[in-house]
């Protein structure tokens, strides 16, 4: 399940639960809405996480698909 696969991150460094989970802004008008967020692999790297290259690319794959199944 979700929840296992983001305890064994945790546990393999606890300093990814700085940037996880990652928010999401949904922010709406008379014009539209807007969603915004911060991507992954900025976030992953301005930590000097090391896992930051393959755990924050898979988590921003993920993110930016329910991100865009959330606009469409």
């Amino acid at each position: 399940s979700e929840f296992v696969r983001e305890e064994a991150l945790l546990n393999q460094d606890l300093a990814t639960a700085t940037v996880l989970p990652c928010r999401i802004a949904v922010c709406s008008d008379a014009s539209g809405s807007t969603i915004a967020t911060v991507k992954p692999t900025d976030l992953f790297a301005a930590t000097g996480l090391q896992h930051s290259d393959t755990l924050a690319q898979e988590v921003e794959r993920e993110l930016l698909a329910i991100i865009d199944e959330a606009a469409s």
